[in-house]
C-alpha cells in the first residue's frame, strides 16, 4: 500500500476520477519528482570526505536567488510549460503519429522528404520519379488526410 505524504500526495483523493486519465497523473508524479530534487539538490549541504587529508568537507548548498537565476537564463523546469500543456501538447502528438501511420506508405515517405528532410517539390519529385505537379497534389491529399484525422481525433475525449 503506497504512502501518501507532501512529496507524494494522493492524487486519487484529491481529485476524484483522475485514474481516468493516465497521462495527466503521470505528468503530475513528473512534476513531484522534480519537485523533489530541486528542494534535495539546492537546500542541502554536502558532505565530502577527503581520503588523502583524512578530513571532512562540507559543501554549501546550491541555493540561489531568483534573480540569479534569471540572470543565468535558467528555468526550474525545461520547457516552462504547465503540466496541463505539458499533456495537451503530448496528447497532439500523438494524435500526430496515429494519423501518419493511418497514411499509405508512398504518403508518409513524401511528407517524411518534404517536412523532415525539408526538400523541395522537384527534388521529391526527382527522388520518387514523379512529376512536380504530382508531388503537390500528393502533399495537398496527404496533408487534407492528417487534418481530417486530428479533428476527428479532438472530438474524442481521453
Amino acid at each position: 500500500m503506497p504512502r501518501y505524504n507532501r512529496y507524494y500526495p494522493n492524487y486519487e483523493k484529491l481529485y476524484p476520477g483522475i485514474e481516468k486519465c493516465p497521462e495527466i497523473l503521470r505528468v503530475l508524479r513528473a512534476s513531484d519528482r522534480k519537485m523533489r530534487y530541486m528542494e534535495q539538490g539546492l537546500k542541502s549541504e554536502r558532505r565530502v570526505v577527503d581520503q588523502e587529508k583524512q578530513a571532512v568537507v562540507i559543501l554549501p548548498s546550491r541555493e540561489t536567488s531568483l534573480e540569479q537565476l534569471t540572470v543565468d537564463e535558467q528555468r526550474q523546469f525545461s520547457d516552462g510549460s504547465k503540466p496541463e500543456e505539458q499533456v495537451l501538447r503530448q496528447e497532439e502528438l500523438r494524435l500526430l503519429r496515429q494519423a501518419l501511420r493511418s497514411l499509405e506508405k508512398e504518403y508518409q515517405a513524401l511528407l517524411y522528404y518534404r517536412y523532415w528532410k525539408d526538400m523541395s517539390q522537384e527534388e521529391v519529385a526527382k527522388l520518387l520519379s514523379l512529376t512536380q505537379q504530382a508531388v503537390s497534389r500528393r502533399e495537398r491529399y496527404a496533408l487534407h488526410r492528417l487534418k481530417v484525422f486530428v479533428q476527428n481525433g479532438e472530438n474524442r475525449k481521453f
